[in-house]
């Protein structure tokens, strides 16, 4: 199994690695820098689902891989505020795109009027904490939980549940 992840980041690598081998410990795994063709700051869920959609289309196709895998965080306004989610897209040769999400956390109020005034989240969590690079590191879930669900975390559960319908082809056929 020839897997690629359409990200370069590191977390979400992490993640997406730890996700794979946990259905298929011998895959071969890669990053692949792809376009997500979203915003900088994906807002709303149906943009941060097809922003992984495309990434998981692009990374199989640049890499010749059986899987393609699309990781994408957005900002998602909900009657109690705004939430960040994560949402995994695994695609397989028949290019059927497969979703799944990861935990997700309510910004504060301050984070979240400076994403809806069009800032991308990564730079306004470096300002308000104090920080550099915590869009590479453990990300916002981290700050805010004590480090208690990690993005590492998250991506992993996101892209296992993305794969189910892969992994377990014969289960999902039967729909």
């Amino acid at each position: 199994m020839h897997v690629a992840a359409g990200t370069m980041n590191a977390g979400k690598l992490k993640g997406a690695e730890r996700a794979v081998r946990a259905y298929w410990p011998e895959a071969r795994f890669e990053g692949r820098a792809v376009p997500h063709g979203t915003e900088a700051q994906p807002m709303g869920r149906e943009q941060t689902v097809e922003g992984a959609i495309a990434r998981a289309r692009l990374a199989r196709r640049m890499a010749g891989a059986e899987v393609g895998l699309g990781i994408e965080g957005g900002a998602v306004e909900t009657g109690h505020g705004m939430l960040v989610e994560l949402w995994a897209a695994a695609v397989g040769e028949d290019d059927r795109a497969h979703v799944g999400a990861g935990p997700a956390v309510l910004l504060p109020e301050a984070v979240a009027d400076q994403v809806r005034a069009g800032r991308e989240l990564g730079p306004v969590v470096d300002a308000w904490w104090g920080l550099s690079g915590q869009k590479q590191a453990g990300g916002v879930i981290a700050l805010l939980t004590g480090g208690e669900v990690t993005r590492i975390e998250v991506c992993r559960a996101a892209v296992l549940c993305a794969l189910a319908p892969i992994r377990h082809a014969a289960v999902y056929a039967s729909r």
